[in-house]
């Protein structure tokens, strides 16, 4: 069996045989192949509950009593993928992965993913003993085998990663990790083409501890993740050997669990990887492995197999994975507690509500509506000053602006602006000036008139508002349109979504806090709703979600966790579809982190690139700017990052900035492959790139404090701008400058963008 290092605990699914006799297992074996066919049942039994040092010593004893080979008697006994599986678990793991590679690289065609997965996962004396055991067994050199069927930059970080070298100091040297960024940084995104060997030698060498290290401090200074400047400078199998490596330094576990993964979802099942996977890593950490597959996917490993497997093979390898994480509370410790951590953290946490839009100080109402019909006043409309008054204003100072202009002009503010200005600007600008409640009520009207239903207006309204707020959208609406709002959705809306909404409608939500014992009924209430049983389920769910206050929920949803191993928004999405599965996340979501909510809400609005950009005008930003909107709580991204990286055409996944800031919104988003092309020089408009030129906030010195202002420094970074003037950003369009101004409570004109020069936060 594996030894786990010194004082780390013992993470393997299968462990050694107590009261074990290699004699008279090795007996069993013969009889279950004696004669005509052969018990497959004795066989895997035997085999999956012996450690791989147990194994050997059976071979051992099956030889000495009947003068035969095991693994051969084996593999003529058994057949296809069951003999593979079982084949493999009997031999020592470094000729395991010696028979693995070997069969990677003979006859026509090179496995390149099974020697990516094997040379790039194992440690300094895995890859030891593999080249012995490889020497061993077929009496060739690994390495000339591996140069004779494999070429260019892939073959060399091969052949590094084969030598067993990596450093294993855990002390990690400082300005070591500085200097290795640097070289990163130059060999790739500062460098026409790219440096491999730099690549190579880093990333083939360096201690896991030290390169964590480096990959964090690569994000911070680049402003991207090591594996986005991997997928944008290198290609083809070299490409995916680096992810690979990079992945197993960050966690080794993740790395096969996410290789499982792939292995069984979709059509078919990639049998190789598998059986190599849950042979090589049953005595090393798969209950690693298991509960990062369960965390990350909703899933057991188990149940995945066990739905994507059948006969004697599957029972093998379930016996492998030794334990199903769904089961309830059974495997919690194991598997569950991760979410469940994050969960009391939950239930202590309060998150600050901070709005960007605040009131002006020294506000004058009559200055403010002389000011706004000057910029509407004669030909044209001077729509920054619009901008620069509406989004600097709280919406009481705007409802006194709206008074007061129509006491000095006689005329109905609203009505001019809708008459100067249009399309989304006039959105977002119109929804401002109206008092919150009225706008959610209109924006409810807008939904329900017509042919068809916004549904997701409907939802993200009334699954969000306090019950003091429905209550308020409620007499705006019958002030306004002259009819309840519960008729209007009862006349538009059918079946189990319109109760919810009704119930969500009428805001008598309970407000206390939370009641542990009634928690735990009813996180048991919505748990025990059986399978299949739609509308039992539905009915349970809308009792408790639309009725219980947040803290409270929090609790039940904490309970539920503890009962099924599942999280309640995961066996929402199971069991139920449509618009109800929809409400009830909405609510999920809202109870768990209202900011987030909006957040996800606002980064799906813009991803997609500039046509989507008028969705979030007028369904968030106007009833948000006094409570959430506030850059650190967008999940990975923040506003301001967003709305930049939309206006060129390209908003990056949010996982690729897990440390986005409003200060590096203008200097990570801008297409590394336009950069690449342009080499630092001048670009469209007659501008440089500021996401790849050295002029960023993060320097190359690795200060990432301020910009390079010595001209010496800056012509020596990029020498194109000796002859190229400063860069200048091209102007804000009109609708993106209120919508940055409203993100951040500073003034954006159309002259200036955001970036690490002017938005220093």
């Amino acid at each position: 069996m594996a030894k786990p290092a010194q004082g780390a605990k013992y993470r393997g699914s299968i462990h050694d045989f107590p009261g074990f006799d290699p004699n008279q297992d090795a007996e069993a074996l013969y009889t279950a192949m004696k004669g005509f066919g052969s018990d497959k049942e004795a066989i895997l039994d035997i085999i999956t509950s012996r450690s791989n040092r147990q194994r050997q010593e059976v071979c051992q004893s099956y030889k000495s009593l009947y003068g035969k080979d095991l693994i051969d008697n084996l593999k003529y006994e058994l057949t296809g993928k069951f003999e593979r599986l079982i084949v493999g678990l009997m031999r020592p793991p470094a000729y395991c992965d010696a028979k693995e590679i070997k069969d990677a690289i003979s006859g026509i065609g090179t496995d390149e993913k099974c020697l990516i997965e094997i040379l790039a996962s194992r440690t300094n004396e895995q890859m030891h003993q593999l080249v012995a055991a490889y020497k061993d067994a077929y009496e060739r050199d690994l390495e000339a085998d591996i140069i004779g069927d494999t070429s260019g930059h892939f073959q060399k970080m091969l052949v590094v990663l084969l030598q067993g070298t990596r450093e294993e100091d855990d002390v990690v040297s400082e300005d070591l990790v500085q200097q290795d960024v640097q070289d990163l940084y130059e060999a790739g995104e500062l460098k026409w083409g790219t440096d491999e060997a730099q690549f190579i030698y880093i990333l083939g060498n360096r201690s896991k501890q030290h390169l964590r290290l480096v990959f964090d401090e690569y994000l911070k200074t680049t402003g991207k993740p090591i594996e986005a400047s991997i997928r944008g400078e290198l290609s083809g199998d070299f490409e995916k050997l680096m992810l690979a490596v990079v992945k197993c330094v960050r966690s080794t576990p993740e790395y096969f669990a996410e290789r499982l993964f792939k292995a069984m979802k979709g059509l078919g099942t990639r049998d190789n990887t598998l059986i190599r996977i849950m042979v090589s890593r049953s005595e090393l950490d798969m209950l690693d492995i298991r509960e990062i597959f369960r965390t990350k996917y909703e899933k057991s490993l188990y149940s995945m197999i066990k739905n994507d497997t059948s006969g004697e093979y599957k029972k093998t390898l379930l016996k492998l994975c030794g334990g199903d994480d769904d089961a309830a509370g059974q495997f919690f410790p194991e598997a569950a507690q991760v979410a469940y951590r994050m969960w009391e953290l939950s239930a202590v946490a309060r998150v600050e509500l901070k709005g960007t839009v605040r009131p002006a100080n020294d506000f004058n109402p009559d200055a403010d509506a002389k000011a706004l019909r000057k910029a509407m006043k004669g030909i044209g409309t001077d729509e920054d000053t619009i901008i620069d008054i509406i989004t600097h204003r709280s919406n009481a100072q705007r409802q006194q602006i709206r008074q007061t202009f129509k006491s000095h002009f006689g005329r109905d503010l609203m009505a001019d602006l809708k008459s100067e200005i249009s399309g989304d600007l006039a959105r977002l600008i119109l929804g401002l000036m109206m008092p919150p409640a009225h706008y959610d009520a209109k924006q409810l009207k807008k939904a329900m008139e017509g042919a068809g239903t916004d549904e997701k207006a409907l939802i993200e309204i009334l699954a969000t508002r306090t019950n003091a707020e429905i209550q308020a959208i409620n007499e705006a609406y019958k002030e306004d349109y002259h009819k309840s709002l519960e008729d209007a959705i009862s006349s538009d809306t059918s079946g189990h979504f319109k109760r919810i909404l009704i119930s969500l409608a009428t805001g008598n939500r309970e407000e206390g806090g939370e009641n542990l014992d009634q928690a735990r009924e009813d996180a048991q209430e919505i748990a025990d709703t059986p399978s299949g049983d739609k509308t039992s389920l539905e009915t349970r769910f809308m009792t408790i979600l639309c009725t219980r206050s947040y803290p409270h929920l929090r609790r039940v949803f904490q309970e539920f966790i503890k009962m099924t191993n599942y999280d309640v928004e995961h066996t929402i999405k199971k069991e139920m579809s449509g618009d109800v599965r929809d409400t009830f996340v909405a609510i999920v979501q809202s109870v768990k982190n209202k900011p987030l909510f909006f957040a996800d809400k606002l980064y799906k609005s813009m991803k997609d690139g500039i046509s989507q950009l008028g969705v979030i005008s007028p369904t968030i930003m106007p009833t948000r700017g006094y409570l959430a909107i506030s850059g650190h709580i967008f999940g990975h991204h923040n506003l301001e990052s967003v709305a930049t990286s939309i206006w060129w055409g390209e908003s990056r996944d949010a996982a690729e900035h897990p440390q986005c800031t409003r200060q590096a919104c203008a200097t990570r988003n801008y297409p590394a492959r336009k950069a690449k092309a342009e080499k630092c020089t001048q670009g469209p408009q007659g501008w440089v790139g500021p996401s790849l030129c050295p002029l960023r906030a993060h320097n190359l010195s690795g200060d990432t404090g301020s910009p390079m202002t010595n001209s010496r420094q800056r012509s020596q970074a990029c020498p194109s701008l000796l002859e190229e003037p400063r860069p200048r950003w091209p102007p804000c369009q009109p609708l993106e400058s209120s919508l940055l101004t409203a993100c951040t409570g500073r003034r954006v004109g159309r002259n200036l963008r955001p970036s690490a020069y002017s938005l220093q936060m």
